[in-house]
């Protein structure tokens, strides 16, 4: 008799230990979780959003430091998204995508693909030079020919701006023949701009439709505080 009840203590004891062990175990993986969790919601991503890559030379100059210091990121891993609309570019895309190591960035080309205000998709329309390398979003665009145009993609480009936040690192280059305007006057009313720290902007002021000047633009980017860098200055 008193074997057994030493044994049931001895039971208890173990139960008892056990419990806690499971119990503690369960709360140092939670522990571990949340942190992992948290490490991950508070890592600064660096982005880059190329509209209107052409052949790609633009990301080439950007990991040169042609277009912003990069030795402010000496080891910084880069999120590039490149949005190109004419397919003419699309061998050239994926060779400079071939160059940069994948230690470097993870690159998204976007093929076909117009950078815009809506999701949905519009007519391209093309220079009458022998690659047919110039294109437009308008007809009215005056280097363009007035037929045969491409249905492209187009992606309303505030919607995947605003993935990221403002503790991003976010650089925006814009050469788009014209849509410029129509996509920086989106972008502005969604007001994802507090979250771009870089805007790299060719303007072509003969497409201009809104007649808005380009200082109104550049004096609201320092209200942002987002840094202007015109593109014919680095072109």
């Amino acid at each position: 008799m008193e074997k057994f009840k030493r044994f049931v203590t001895l039971i208890s004891i173990l139960s008892f230990f056990l419990f806690f062990f499971l119990y503690f175990s369960k709360s140092t993986i939670k522990i571990r979780e949340l942190t992992k969790k948290i490490d991950i919601e508070s890592e600064k991503r660096h982005v880059f959003f190329d509209l209107g890559a052409n052949r790609g030379d633009t990301i080439e100059k950007f990991f040169n430091g042609k277009l912003i210091d990069m030795s402010q990121f000496p080891s910084v891993k880069w999120i590039i998204h490149a949005f190109e609309p004419n397919p003419v570019f699309k061998k050239k895309l994926i060779e400079t995508k071939e160059k940069i190591s994948a230690e470097k960035a993870e690159i998204f080309l976007n093929f076909e693909t117009a950078a815009w205000i809506k999701n949905g998709s519009m007519d391209l329309y093309f220079d009458g030079s022998t690659n047919s390398e110039g294109t437009s979003l308008f007809k009215n665009h005056p280097a363009v020919k007035k037929d045969g145009a491409l249905t492209v993609k187009t992606v309303d480009i505030a919607e995947l701006i605003d993935n990221y936040t403002e503790k991003d690192f976010v650089v925006v280059k814009i050469d788009i023949e014209g849509a410029e305007y129509d996509v920086l006057l989106h972008l502005i009313s969604k007001n994802v701009f507090p979250k771009i720290d870089v805007v790299i902007i060719e303007f072509h002021k003969y497409m201009n439709k809104f007649k808005t000047s380009e200082d109104v633009f550049v004096q609201l980017f320092k209200l942002y505080n987002t840094k202007f860098i015109n593109w014919y200055c680095i072109v």
